[in-house]
């Protein structure tokens, strides 16, 4: 269809040791689970050891797009800075297969929720695959003025795996024009097969 892929830049070199270490770039558009992305600009870095480890993104890395839609989401110009954790690379392979962990700072994003304006920022949020989510300073604002809705959590935490189950913390909640508050709640939150 109209999905491509490109890398406009590899560069290969191989250690004494038989290890190959790699740096470049690769731009992609196209269908994603639930979405599609235009104009991803990924850098790539990364090693294989002489025993076939894979080791991508040893230190922090821009991620950035032109588009991107999920769901009801849509995203445009953004970039994301994504960091691994001190020691190893974002993605790793080996005898217990892949793993993926990753940190961000400061997200700030900006796009359509529908038809309304969507502004959603973070503290700090740390990912494991398989593993753990936690976020802090969660904030998403729905709409503009009056009539915006708006989410803050104070901490999210939530494992990862067939089913996402986890808590959430200092919620409060403002629904548009609706004479309604929700301050500090907390609670349990659960995600399989779609609900």
């Amino acid at each position: 269809g109209d999905a491509s892929l490109a890398v406009p830049a590899m560069r290969v070199r191989q250690a004494a040791d038989g290890a190959l270490g790699f740096s470049g770039r690769i731009l992609a558009s196209g269908a994603l689970p639930g979405g599609t992305v235009r104009a991803l600009d990924l850098p790539l870095s990364g090693t294989v050891s002489p025993a076939g480890s894979l080791a991508l993104w040893p230190a922090c890395t821009d991620v950035r797009f032109a588009a991107l839609d999920l769901a009801q989401v849509a995203l445009e110009g953004q970039r994301l800075t994504l960091c691994p954790p001190r020691g190893r690379a974002i993605v790793q392979t080996g005898t217990g297969g892949m793993s993926l962990a990753a940190t961000m700072a400061n997200m700030r994003l900006r796009g359509q929720l529908g038809d309304s304006p969507l502004a959603l920022s973070g503290g700090a949020i740390g990912l494991a695959w398989p593993g753990t989510l936690v976020a802090t300073d969660v904030q998403a604002t729905v709409g503009s003025g009056a009539s915006a809705s708006t989410l803050s959590l104070a901490r999210v935490e939530a494992q990862l795996g067939q089913e996402v189950t986890g808590r959430f913390a200092g919620a409060s909640a403002r629904i548009g024009a609706v004479p309604l508050a929700i301050d500090d709640a907390g609670g349990d939150l659960a995600f399989a097969n779609g609900v």
